[in-house]
């Protein structure tokens, strides 16, 4: 009897901890005039989790793993100086589950529409409206005495609001990207550069940036834990190609940018820092350098020593060739940082294999570094240091393969004259990989290649060839 009493006891337990812990969703409505909401709680470790925007005066947050008896409270910004009060602003207590909630006041309300303090240069931030991803914020650095009489290379960074100012971030802490990127300039260690910090997605961050044709290949039992920590399955295909596609179109349609490839860049930490490296495999022809610190190479939140092989095996497959390229990789030894040495380590063996070598790669460690902002503004100098100077310049890379052949205009904005030839009729235009994408006509003297992205390009007619760079 006393054996069926347990039994039934602990049978009572797990089917209670099943019902409790589960998928909750939280929904609020806010005053007018709230530019955001964030929910703190027990459910989140009194962590400030931003919500979803529903309409201008209702947010929503879906989280997996919390249960309707954890007490919470809402915030306008992400910090207590934000906590939600009475509409006469008085203190309001924990609140325990509702359905719908409804907020009367803030205590302040914080606007994120504002772009963060620039302790140098100065800082636009554009609201982007997507056709692949949510709408968010961008943040855009310009270096100081930014101009459009000249042109500026660009570096494109995720996480954006944890870049520029610790007093908006949700922990108080910052990468400095405008300290220390201001300082390097002014001191002739790199060249002019553009940061774009695009935001990312609160809650929805991890599936982002996992690359999704990595997730594609794991095995179910690894797709199922990862769909519960990632609220569905990995969305990586479409943040990447809206950095690619939408993002850098508009920045280059709207600030005076070098657009093309060997002055296009891309960078990130942690989570930000695989979808950074997954980015420079995807579009090897828009992004020429990369900057990956303290890379999140186990996908969930232990270290799970099987999700990077699957990493390594994707990157042994589409890591792009050397030509032209400069790459960092980082890491420290607290936190979670402290797992990624021996993931590392494969993977400098795949970039190795790949032909890279100590003039156009770095992999450093960082003892005594955590997995924080703090660490990554302690050493953002040396990566910006490294893969923001000695460009290539384009007298290195556009020489024909015969001596006698150069192709104009070399940039090309929309037409590339061809040059005589009697070997062939046909030509044909080739991205940086090999990757043939149209053929021409020879007896037309000129083609039309105003549908090309911006980027770098070979024109190949018989046995010879060229490079270009297409505006």
């Amino acid at each position: 009897m006393k054996l069926k009493i347990t039994v039934l006891a602990t049978l009572f337990f797990v089917l209670f901890r099943l019902s409790v812990y589960a998928e909750v969703t939280y929904t609020v409505n806010v005053p007018a005039g709230t530019h955001d909401c964030f929910l703190a709680g027990e459910m989140t470790g009194w962590a400030f989790v931003e919500m979803n925007r529903a309409s201008a005066t209702v947010y929503t947050l879906t989280l997996a793993d919390a249960t309707t008896a954890q007490q919470y409270k809402y915030c306008s910004g992400p910090s207590w100086d934000y906590v939600e009060t009475t509409a006469q602003g008085g203190f309001v207590t924990n609140r325990n589950y509702a359905a719908t909630d409804y907020v009367a006041n803030w205590q302040s309300v914080w606007d994120d529409i504002l772009p963060p303090n620039a302790s140098s240069g100065t800082i636009d931030r554009i609201y982007f409206e997507s056709d692949l991803v949510d709408n968010r914020f961008i943040d855009v650095w310009k270096p100081s005495g930014y101009n459009t009489s000249q042109h500026y290379n660009v570096l494109y960074m995720q996480d954006g609001q944890m870049l520029f100012d610790a007093s908006t971030s949700w922990n108080g802490q910052e990468w400095n990207v405008d300290g220390t990127l201001g300082n390097l300039i002014a001191n002739g260690t790199i060249e002019q550069t553009i940061v774009v910090g695009i935001h990312n997605n609160g809650s929805k961050r991890k599936a982002e940036f996992f690359p999704q044709k990595v997730y594609n290949t794991l095995p179910d039992n690894l797709k199922a834990e990862l769909d519960a920590l990632y609220e569905g399955a990995a969305r990586s295909d479409q943040y990447v190609q809206f950095v690619a596609e939408e993002v850098k179109p508009y920045i280059d349609a709207h600030y005076s940018t070098n657009p093309d490839f060997l002055h296009t860049f891309i960078g990130g930490s942690s989570s930000g820092s695989i979808v950074s490296v997954y980015a420079f495999c995807e579009y090897p022809d828009v992004f020429s350098r990369g900057i990956f610190m303290s890379t999140h190479w186990m996908g969930v939140l232990y270290n799970n020593s099987e999700i990077p092989t699957y990493v390594n095996a994707y990157l042994q497959q589409n890591f792009p060739n050397p030509e032209y390229r400069k790459i960092y990789f980082d890491y420290g030894s607290l936190g979670f940082d402290q797992y990624y040495g021996t993931y590392q380590s494969a993977v400098n063996t795949t970039v190795q294999n790949k032909g890279y070598t100590s003039e156009n790669w770095m992999t450093l460690s960082f003892p005594g570094a955590d997995h924080n902002e703090t660490s990554w503004n302690a050493r953002f100098s040396t990566p910006a240091s490294y893969i923001l100077s000695d460009l290539y310049s384009y007298s290195s890379v556009e020489k024909p393969t015969n001596s006698d052949w150069v192709l104009s205009p070399n940039l090309v904005d929309d037409s590339l004259i061809l040059p005589e030839t009697e070997t062939s009729d046909t030509c044909f235009i080739y991205t940086m990989l090999g990757e043939k994408i149209s053929a021409h006509d020879t007896k037309q003297k000129s083609i039309n290649v105003s549908n090309l992205k911006p980027g770098m390009y070979i024109l190949k007619i018989g046995n010879r060839s060229a490079r270009f760079v297409k505006r």
